[in-house]
Protein backbone atom coordinates (compact mmCIF):
# COMPACT_ATOMS: atom_id res chain seq x y z
CA UNK A 1 0.00 0.00 0.00
CA UNK A 2 1.50 3.37 -0.93
CA UNK A 3 1.54 6.14 1.67
CA UNK A 4 1.18 9.41 0.07
CA UNK A 5 4.62 11.90 1.05
CA UNK A 6 6.72 8.70 0.91
CA UNK A 7 9.01 8.13 -1.60
CA UNK A 8 9.61 4.26 -2.47
CA UNK A 9 12.68 3.10 -3.66
CA UNK A 10 15.80 4.78 -4.58
CA UNK A 11 16.55 8.23 -7.00
CA UNK A 12 18.23 7.96 -10.43
CA UNK A 13 21.48 9.78 -8.94
CA UNK A 14 21.45 7.70 -5.67
CA UNK A 15 21.57 4.53 -8.12
CA UNK A 16 24.16 6.19 -10.27
CA UNK A 17 26.68 7.37 -6.98
CA UNK A 18 25.62 3.64 -5.86
CA UNK A 19 27.25 2.23 -9.00
CA UNK A 20 30.25 4.85 -9.24
CA UNK A 21 31.59 3.87 -5.23
CA UNK A 22 31.24 0.38 -6.13
CA UNK A 23 32.86 -0.22 -8.98
CA UNK A 24 35.95 2.39 -7.56
CA UNK A 25 35.94 -0.52 -4.22
CA UNK A 26 36.22 -2.81 -6.96
CA UNK A 27 38.79 -1.43 -9.25
CA UNK A 28 40.68 -0.93 -5.53
CA UNK A 29 40.02 -4.36 -4.60
CA UNK A 30 41.47 -6.41 -7.86
CA UNK A 31 44.47 -4.10 -7.58
CA UNK A 32 45.46 -5.07 -4.60
CA UNK A 33 44.65 -8.86 -5.67
CA UNK A 34 46.94 -8.26 -8.50
CA UNK A 35 49.64 -7.12 -6.28
CA UNK A 36 49.98 -9.25 -3.92
CA UNK A 37 49.77 -12.24 -6.91
CA UNK A 38 52.43 -10.66 -8.60
CA UNK A 39 54.19 -10.08 -5.06
CA UNK A 40 53.86 -14.21 -4.81
CA UNK A 41 54.86 -14.90 -8.12
CA UNK A 42 58.00 -12.67 -8.26
CA UNK A 43 58.82 -14.71 -4.77
CA UNK A 44 58.60 -18.20 -5.85
CA UNK A 45 61.13 -17.10 -8.57
CA UNK A 46 63.76 -15.92 -5.57
CA UNK A 47 62.79 -19.38 -4.12
CA UNK A 48 65.01 -22.53 -5.35
CA UNK A 49 67.25 -25.09 -3.29
CA UNK A 50 68.82 -22.24 -1.19
CA UNK A 51 72.07 -22.65 -2.32
CA UNK A 52 72.91 -21.17 -5.36
CA UNK A 53 74.80 -18.15 -4.19
CA UNK A 54 75.51 -16.82 -7.89
CA UNK A 55 71.92 -16.81 -9.06
CA UNK A 56 71.36 -15.61 -6.17
CA UNK A 57 73.80 -12.67 -6.04
CA UNK A 58 72.33 -11.58 -10.12
CA UNK A 59 68.82 -11.51 -8.66
CA UNK A 60 69.94 -9.03 -6.37
CA UNK A 61 71.58 -6.94 -8.78
CA UNK A 62 68.63 -7.06 -11.00
CA UNK A 63 66.59 -5.66 -7.78
CA UNK A 64 69.29 -3.18 -7.11
CA UNK A 65 69.51 -1.63 -10.60
CA UNK A 66 65.85 -1.36 -10.24
CA UNK A 67 65.79 0.90 -7.20
CA UNK A 68 64.11 3.91 -7.31
CA UNK A 69 64.24 6.99 -5.04
CA UNK A 70 62.36 10.48 -4.44
CA UNK A 71 63.46 12.63 -1.87
CA UNK A 72 60.48 14.54 -1.90
CA UNK A 73 58.88 11.15 -0.35
CA UNK A 74 61.38 9.28 1.34
CA UNK A 75 58.71 7.02 3.13
CA UNK A 76 57.89 5.45 0.04
CA UNK A 77 61.00 5.75 -2.14
CA UNK A 78 64.25 4.93 0.23
CA UNK A 79 67.48 2.96 0.14
CA UNK A 80 69.38 2.16 3.27
CA UNK A 81 71.73 -0.29 4.22
CA UNK A 82 72.51 -1.55 8.11
CA UNK A 83 75.75 -3.10 8.84
CA UNK A 84 74.58 -6.31 11.55
CA UNK A 85 76.65 -9.17 12.91
CA UNK A 86 74.98 -12.37 13.21
CA UNK A 87 77.09 -15.33 15.06
CA UNK A 88 80.60 -13.67 14.59
CA UNK A 89 79.39 -13.06 10.91
CA UNK A 90 79.14 -9.79 9.14
CA UNK A 91 75.64 -10.42 7.55
CA UNK A 92 74.15 -6.69 6.54
CA UNK A 93 70.92 -5.90 5.60
CA UNK A 94 69.77 -3.45 2.61
CA UNK A 95 66.34 -1.70 2.17
CA UNK A 96 64.56 -0.01 -0.82
CA UNK A 97 61.95 0.46 -3.04
CA UNK A 98 62.52 -0.76 -6.46
CA UNK A 99 60.01 -1.51 -9.31
CA UNK A 100 59.05 -3.92 -12.76
CA UNK A 101 57.47 -3.29 -15.81
CA UNK A 102 55.28 -5.72 -17.26
CA UNK A 103 54.23 -5.52 -21.26
CA UNK A 104 51.61 -7.81 -22.26
CA UNK A 105 49.77 -7.78 -25.60
CA UNK A 106 46.60 -6.05 -24.24
CA UNK A 107 48.19 -4.07 -21.21
CA UNK A 108 51.14 -2.37 -19.72
CA UNK A 109 51.59 -3.17 -15.73
CA UNK A 110 53.91 -0.97 -13.80
CA UNK A 111 54.95 -2.13 -9.80
CA UNK A 112 56.64 0.00 -7.19
CA UNK A 113 57.03 -2.18 -4.08
CA UNK A 114 60.08 -2.58 -1.36
CA UNK A 115 62.30 -5.34 -1.04
CA UNK A 116 64.42 -6.20 1.63
CA UNK A 117 67.58 -8.45 2.10
CA UNK A 118 68.14 -9.74 5.90
CA UNK A 119 69.86 -12.45 7.65
CA UNK A 120 68.47 -14.13 10.37
CA UNK A 121 70.61 -16.86 12.83
CA UNK A 122 69.30 -20.10 13.00
CA UNK A 123 68.35 -21.05 16.90
CA UNK A 124 69.77 -24.76 16.57
CA UNK A 125 73.03 -24.19 14.50
CA UNK A 126 75.89 -21.47 14.64
CA UNK A 127 74.53 -20.77 10.70
CA UNK A 128 72.76 -18.31 9.07
CA UNK A 129 70.20 -17.90 6.78
CA UNK A 130 69.66 -14.97 3.99
CA UNK A 131 65.68 -14.01 3.20
CA UNK A 132 64.53 -11.91 0.86
CA UNK A 133 61.10 -9.86 1.61
CA UNK A 134 58.84 -7.96 -0.88
CA UNK A 135 55.69 -5.78 0.38
CA UNK A 136 53.25 -4.75 -2.48
CA UNK A 137 52.97 -1.23 0.00
CA UNK A 138 56.31 0.11 0.44
CA UNK A 139 56.51 2.32 3.61
CA UNK A 140 60.07 2.77 5.13
CA UNK A 141 58.68 3.10 8.73
CA UNK A 142 56.66 -0.34 8.67
CA UNK A 143 59.43 -2.80 8.02
CA UNK A 144 57.69 -5.98 9.62
CA UNK A 145 54.96 -6.22 6.73
CA UNK A 146 55.46 -8.09 3.54
CA UNK A 147 56.42 -11.58 2.63
CA UNK A 148 59.82 -13.17 3.62
CA UNK A 149 61.16 -16.06 2.02
CA UNK A 150 64.52 -18.00 2.56
CA UNK A 151 66.93 -17.93 -0.26
CA UNK A 152 70.22 -19.03 0.89
CA UNK A 153 71.27 -21.12 3.80
CA UNK A 154 74.72 -21.50 5.06
CA UNK A 155 75.77 -18.10 4.81
CA UNK A 156 79.03 -17.10 5.83
CA UNK A 157 79.48 -13.66 5.05
CA UNK A 158 76.38 -10.93 2.97
CA UNK A 159 78.66 -7.46 3.08
CA UNK A 160 77.34 -4.66 1.38
CA UNK A 161 79.31 -1.35 0.84
CA UNK A 162 78.63 1.59 -0.67
CA UNK A 163 80.45 4.69 -2.77
CA UNK A 164 79.66 7.52 -4.89
CA UNK A 165 83.27 7.32 -6.83
CA UNK A 166 83.67 3.53 -7.03
CA UNK A 167 86.76 4.06 -4.57
CA UNK A 168 85.83 5.26 -1.39
CA UNK A 169 83.15 2.99 0.11
CA UNK A 170 81.04 3.21 3.20
CA UNK A 171 79.12 0.35 4.89
CA UNK A 172 76.21 2.14 6.36
CA UNK A 173 73.87 3.92 4.17
CA UNK A 174 70.77 6.09 5.60
CA UNK A 175 67.50 6.80 3.74
CA UNK A 176 68.76 9.98 1.77
CA UNK A 177 69.54 9.10 -1.81
CA UNK A 178 70.73 6.93 -4.23
CA UNK A 179 74.30 5.58 -4.06
CA UNK A 180 76.07 5.52 -7.43
CA UNK A 181 77.82 1.68 -6.74
CA UNK A 182 76.88 -1.07 -4.50
CA UNK A 183 79.11 -3.87 -4.08
CA UNK A 184 77.90 -6.69 -2.62
CA UNK A 185 80.50 -9.82 -1.33
CA UNK A 186 78.52 -12.96 -0.40
CA UNK A 187 79.94 -16.18 1.22
CA UNK A 188 78.59 -19.49 1.85
CA UNK A 189 79.32 -22.85 1.84
CA UNK A 190 78.58 -25.48 -0.78
CA UNK A 191 76.67 -28.40 -0.05
CA UNK A 192 75.26 -29.91 3.33
CA UNK A 193 77.31 -28.20 6.03
CA UNK A 194 77.43 -31.49 8.28
CA UNK A 195 78.80 -33.72 4.79
CA UNK A 196 82.23 -34.42 5.05
CA UNK A 197 83.33 -32.88 2.10
CA UNK A 198 81.89 -29.06 2.02
CA UNK A 199 83.22 -25.99 -0.02
CA UNK A 200 83.13 -22.35 0.77
CA UNK A 201 81.93 -19.81 -2.27
CA UNK A 202 82.48 -16.34 -2.21
CA UNK A 203 81.24 -13.55 -5.02
CA UNK A 204 81.36 -10.16 -5.37
CA UNK A 205 79.30 -8.32 -7.15
CA UNK A 206 79.31 -4.54 -8.38
CA UNK A 207 76.21 -2.67 -9.16
CA UNK A 208 74.61 0.75 -10.10
CA UNK A 209 70.52 1.76 -8.58
CA UNK A 210 68.81 2.64 -11.32
CA UNK A 211 66.23 6.19 -10.67
CA UNK A 212 66.56 9.10 -8.96
CA UNK A 213 63.83 11.94 -9.20
CA UNK A 214 64.86 14.86 -7.71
Amino acid sequence: MLVPGKRNGFTLIEVIVSITLAGVMLVALFGIFFNVRSTMQNQAQYSNDGEDGAVLLQAISRDISSAIYEKWNHKRFFFSVTKGIKHGKRVDSINFTTGSFYHHLSVKHARVYNVTYFGKADSDADSITLYRKEDVFADFENTTRGVSIPVLYNVQAFQIELSDDANTWQETWENKRLPRYVRISLTWIEGDKDAEFTSERKFVMQVSPGIFFR
